[in-house]
C-alpha cells in the first residue's frame, strides 16, 4: 500500500471520527437543556399523572399517561421530537467543514514532513547518500540488476599492430553488452556466489565521502515521500601507488590488477585523471536506495610499460556508465 493510499485512510478514519465525538456532544447538549426545560416548568398549570399513580377521585391503574390497549395490541402514545431541519443541516455543515479542515492538516503536515526529510547542504546530503549506500551494501535480502556500459577511444598508441590488437582485446573483455541480474538471499546471490558488497561500487569496501571531493550536491523531493541526489566529483588522479581520491571509495574506479594483462606485459608508469564523473541515487522514505547512476568520465588517460621487452606508450580517454536498479 502506497503513502498516499495510507494517508488518504488516515484522513477519512481521523475525520470519522472527529464527526462521531461532534454529534455525540451535540446529542448530549441537546438532551441537557431539554431536561433543564422540563424541571423548570410551573405544576400548577395542568395536573401531571405518572404511569402508576392515578388522580384522586379515580382507581388506580385505570389511567395510564404511555401505554393503552386497542384491538387486544397495546400501543405507546410515548413522542420522540426530533431536532429541527434547520439544526440538523447546521450540523451536518458543521461537521463536514471540520472534517475538511482535519483532512488539509493531515495532507498539509505530511507535505511538511516530506520536505523535512529531504537533505539540504553539502555536507547532509553526501552523508545521507554515504549511510544510504552502505546500507544497502549490508543488506541481506533485494533484487539488483546492474548495466555497465564502457566507451574507450584511444588518442595514441606506440607497438604497432599487435599492441593495437592486444589493447582492443583487453577493452572487449571489460565492456559487458548486457545487464547482470543477482538475487540476494542471507546475503548472498546463489548463482553467482557474490555478496552485495561485492557487486556495488565501491567494490569490496565502505562507501566514503568527503565535502573535498564533492564539487556540487543536490537533492529534491520526490513521489512517495523519497528523494533523488546529485553529487558531482572534482578532478583526481589514479597512479600505481595512489588511488584517485573520493572516486576509490565511492565508484567502481579501474583496477588494473583485473585488466587480465599477459605475464610478458609489464606497466611501469600510469596516470588516470578522473572529473566532473556524477553520482545520481533515489532514496525512499525508509532511505533505501532504489535506483542509481555512477558516471565515471575519465577525461585523460596515459601510461608506459612493455611488452615483450618492446616499450610501449599509450593515451585514451572515456567513461563508464553503472545503472543499478533495485527492489525490495
Amino acid at each position: 500500500m502506497n503513502n498516499k493510499k495510507i494517508l488518504g485512510i488516515a484522513a477519512v478514519a481521523v475525520a470519522a471520527v472527529w464527526i462521531f465525538c461532534i454529534s455525540f456532544l451535540v446529542s448530549s447538549n441537546h438532551m441537557r437543556k431539554q431536561r433543564a426545560a422540563e424541571s423548570t416548568q410551573p405544576s400548577a398549570s395542568f395536573p401531571v399523572y405518572s404511569s402508576t399513580t392515578a388522580p384522586s377521585g379515580t382507581t388506580a391503574g385505570a389511567v395510564t399517561a404511555s401505554k393503552f390497549t386497542m384491538d387486544g395490541n397495546q400501543l405507546s402514545t410515548n413522542v420522540t421530537v426530533g431536532d429541527p431541519e434547520w439544526y440538523v443541516e447546521e450540523s451536518k455543515s458543521k461537521q463536514a467543514s471540520e472534517a475538511v479542515s482535519i483532512a488539509e492538516q493531515i495532507k498539509s503536515s505530511s507535505v511538511q514532513a516530506a520536505k523535512d526529510a529531504v537533505p539540504s547542504g553539502k555536507s547532509n546530503i553526501i552523508k545521507a547518500y554515504v549511510n544510504a549506500l552502505n546500507k544497502l551494501k549490508s543488506t541481506s535480502s533485494f533484487s539488483l540488476t546492474k548495466d555497465d556500459r564502457l566507451s574507450v577511444e584511444i588518442d595514441s598508441i606506440s607497438g604497432g599492430s599487435s599492441v593495437q590488437n592486444i589493447a582492443s582485446s583487453m577493452i572487449k573483455n571489460n565492456t559487458k553488452n548486457e545487464p547482470e541480474h543477482y538475487s540476494f538471499s542471507n546475503g548472498v546471490d546463489p548463482s553467482s556466489g557474490k555478496s552485495p558488497d561485492a557487486v556495488i561500487a565501491p567494490i569490496s569496501q565502505t562507501a566514503q565521502l568527503s565535502e573535498k571531493d564533492v564539487t556540487n550536491a543536490s537533492a529534491t523531493q520526490s513521489s512517495g515521500g523519497g528523494y533523488k541526489l546529485l553529487l558531482t566529483l572534482g578532478e583526481a588522479t589514479q597512479t600505481l601507488s595512489s588511488p584517485a581520491a573520493g572516486y576509490s571509495t565511492s565508484m567502481e574506479v579501474i583496477n588494473v590488477d583485473s585488466l587480465g594483462l599477459p605475464s610478458s606485459a609489464k606497466i611501469s608508469e600510469l596516470n588516470i585523471t578522473y572529473n566532473n564523473s556524477t553520482i545520481e541515487a533515489e532514496i525512499d522514505k525508509d532511505g533505501r536506495i532504489t535506483s542509481m547512476t555512477h558516471t565515471l568520465i575519465v577525461s585523460k588517460a596515459d601510461g608506459q610499460g612493455k611488452m615483450l621487452m618492446v616499450p610501449i606508450t599509450v593515451e585514451l580517454h572515456g567513461n563508464c556508465v553503472s545503472n543499478y536498479s533495485i527492489s525490495y
